[in-house]
């Protein structure tokens, strides 16, 4: 059973169910119940909350449900936003009332009344260009939309908006990156600190890369005066390090060293660092190092963590810049895999294929630099000024994606559910009502995400995005919104619009014919007054706004500490006990490697039943490694050999309740807690009977112990007690009386 199931069992469990059902069996009566974000409820969660507001509003008892449909964003988690906007029409009858929260006490009130303009405009075209594309009324967005408008809290009018459209040829990848370094800088310039600053993304595979860019812009820059940290989850994963990648790749081609695909991957990565990092150590070097080559056979055999350390050192990896954190990470993962697992290094890297790549470095929450986030993860949170990269996704959604359809066409009809491609052809098969409506939710999904973004920033707003490839012969249907690029162009250059039309400034086509290198240059002396390379349409509305939070305190400072790495002198001596230990002797028949005779008897007869279970105990030790397969069969002879004593036989006969190894617990004379752990107590009705086995010579102290259980029992309330010790290799049993005296 699976933690998210549980909304299905609940459904499963409550069905039609009045509410004295459902409070019966939760143990307990709800009379106010309260749900936020409301918008991401899913049609199972709904159909079980529902009864229960139903009764608490039935007795008087006030329920609160806050939600904004424009923030719906998790559909892909069963969510479905039309509850919300539905509710009205589902919750007639009762005492509902509906409270719009229009006022905005998040940002200034220039990034409000643009949001408002935008998305009043937006929904509007887009809702014309779906029922043009899809030939019927989608009503959805307008009413996903209907409340859009909101008033701002702040007295002053302050907030600035920018928007960039990168056109879009070969180079709009590198042009966006370059943007969005040269939108850091200028907001930088103008007094906004780093750490006030965030970029927003739509998909979180740009996340290293706009790392990686940053942190290469730096270094190609030493003397800038601007911070180019990038703090975030995915952008210091422990796969995003150069030289982590590195230790995986030759640890793998250890694993395996035949294994060509392997040596070409540690090739890879090596030559990587090499043309980056020549300088920084006389290792980094063209070929692998060749204390590394002559070692590949023995390394093998080093344990895995000792082995870990000393490639490090091989590869100088700890010599690598900003790696530190990396690798001190890597080892702390590895010592606790290690903790819970044995040395292997296949399991290992199976680990880190399955779970430890994604992992993420522990940083300081007051570390200065640019934040980087998703939108998903931006939900609910606000950003002093606000820098959305690649604002340039789809409204179509994923072509990938599978509908699960039904229809009443036969054969079809027969089966519940078909699994059909989503794509445009659906339009005009008998599954054109379902991809309708998953068009419809794709563009409201993907609207929504661009107004979760947009909304984020508290005073500064800016948007790097595409600029739409338009021909003069265009028709309508090549005019279609296909991406929020193309919805933001449209509206935002709109020449008649109030409050659009004078802030925007279409590219310059006389500049387009520029090369890209000499773009590039002449965007680099651009960055300090936040200007935009050629060629690209530039929209600006506002003025910057640089103030600042009051009471700030000093950021904390983090420092880098050198991993080094020391060879190791001292080899593993064997200590004579644990020489004599391991080696075998004839101390004990059935002895072995890891646990004596004693205790391996004494685990055995613990896991038998009854004694047709003697096999299967046995075995189970050999799976455990207890016990060697040589003296598997001669064991299972000894055990069954014991077994035949007649009083054996009929404690181990299974006509008695079993208590295995149960726990008594006590209180000695000092009224502390003790605890007594009999080898097997039996009941038969009022008739209780403790056995206790032992492989070795009768002492005194066997016969108080057995006696001291037998008197726990009786206390315990059972009057009829019986004590055997039963020494099995003598075939033995001595039956304890009643009135042995404990000492």
């Amino acid at each position: 059973f699976l933690l998210s199931d549980t909304a299905v069992l609940l459904k499963t469990l409550i069905s039609d169910s009045d509410t004295s059902f459902v409070y019966e069996k939760a143990g307990t009566e709800l009379k106010h119940i309260m749900i936020d974000e409301f918008q991401d409820t899913s049609r199972i969660q709904w159909a079980n909350f529902k009864p229960l507001i139903f009764e608490g509003l039935s007795r008087g008892c006030d329920s609160l449900l806050v939600g904004d449909e424009k923030q719906a964003i998790y559909r892909w988690r069963n969510s479905d936003w039309r509850i919300l906007g539905n509710l009205e029409h589902e919750m007639s009858g009762t005492a509902l009332q509906f409270n719009a929260l229009n006022h905005n006490f998040r940002s200034e009130q220039g990034i409000v009344q643009f949001n408002n303009a935008l998305f009043k405009q937006a929904s509007l075209i887009s809702t014309a260009s779906l029922e043009q594309k899809l030939g019927i009324d989608c009503p959805e967005l307008a009413l996903a939309y209907k409340e859009i408008e909101q008033q701002s809290s702040r007295d002053q009018e302050k907030g600035w908006v920018k928007s960039i459209f990168i056109r879009d040829d070969e180079h709009y990848f590198q042009r966006s990156l370059e943007q969005v370094v040269m939108q850091s800088e200028y907001l930088q310039e103008q007094g906004i600190k780093p750490d006030q600053i965030c970029i927003i993304i739509r998909y979180n595979k740009y996340i290293p890369e706009i790392a990686t860019y940053f942190a290469q812009y730096q270094m190609d820059h030493p003397s800038s005066p601007y911070c180019y940290t990038i703090v975030s989850d995915e952008a210091f994963r422990l796969d995003a390090s150069p030289a982590v990648l590195l230790l995986i790749a030759a640890l793998k081609l250890l694993a395996d060293p035949l294994n060509k695909i392997a040596r070409a991957e540690l090739l890879q990565n090596w030559a990587e660092i090499v043309k980056t990092h020549s300088s920084q150590s006389e290792v980094f070097q063209e070929d692998l190092p060749a204390c590394f080559e002559t070692q590949l056979n023995g390394l093998i055999h080093i344990p895995l963590f000792e082995l870990a350390d000393l490639l490090i050192r091989l590869f100088d990896l700890g010599k690598i810049p900003n790696q530190e954190s990396y690798l001190f990470c890597f080892m702390d993962k590895l010592q606790g895999f290690l903790e819970k697992n044995t040395s292997d290094l296949n399991s290992f890297l199976h680990y880190w294929d399955e779970q430890l790549y994604k992992t993420t470095l522990p940083r300081a929450s007051g570390i200065n630099g640019i934040r980087i986030t998703s939108i998903h993860k931006a939900k609910g949170l606000q950003y002093h000024s606000i820098i959305v990269a690649f604002c340039d996704w789809s409204t179509e959604g994923d072509n990938r994606n599978l509908l699960w359809c039904h229809t009443e066409l036969q054969p079809f009809a027969a089966l519940p559910l078909i699994p059909v491609n989503y794509q445009q052809i659906m339009n005009t098969s008998i599954f054109r009502e379902d991809y309708q409506e998953e068009c419809i939710q794709q563009f409201v999904d993907n609207l929504n995400l661009l107004y979760v973004a947009l909304t984020r920033a508290e005073k500064n707003l800016v948007l790097c995005s595409k600029a739409p490839k338009t021909q003069k012969n265009d028709t309508e249907k090549d005019q279609e919104i296909k991406t929020v690029a193309q919805l933001l162009y449209k509206v935002l250059s709109d020449p008649t619009h109030p409050l659009f039309s004078s802030c925007f400034v279409p590219a310059n086509e006389a500049e387009n014919e520029l090369s890209f290198e000499e773009k590039t240059t002449e965007a680099t002396t651009e960055a300090t007054q936040g200007s935009t390379s050629s060629g690209e349409a530039l929209f600006e509305y506002g003025s910057i706004c640089t103030d600042s939070r009051e009471n700030e305190t000093k950021a904390e400072q983090d420092f880098a500490i050198a991993y080094r790495s020391f060879p190791r002198k001292t080899g593993f001596r064997q200590s004579n006990p644990s020489r004599d230990f391991v080696l075998e002797g004839s101390r004990a028949e059935f002895h072995n490697s890891y646990i004596d005779r004693g205790k391996l008897l004494h685990k055995l007869f613990s896991r038998i039943r009854k004694l047709s279970d003697a096999p299967t105990a046995v075995r189970s030790l050999v799976a455990e490694g207890l016990l060697n397969e040589e003296a598997q069969e001669e064991l299972l002879l000894y055990t069954q050999s014991a077994l035949e004593h007649p009083q054996a036989k009929e404690w181990y006969s299974g006509n008695y309740r079993l208590y295995n190894e149960c726990v008594i617990l006590y209180e000695d004379e000092n009224h502390k807690l003790r605890e007594k752990r009999p080898d097997r107590v039996i009941r038969n009705q009022d008739k209780v009977v403790v056995i206790d086995f032992k492989f070795g010579k009768a002492l005194t102290k066997y016969r108080k112990q057995v006696a001291q259980y037998m008197q726990l029992l009786r206390q315990m309330g059972h009057k009829e007690v019986e004590g055997y010790l039963w020494y099995v290799d003598d075939q033995q049993v001595e039956q304890i009386e009643a009135g042995e005296v404990i000492v």
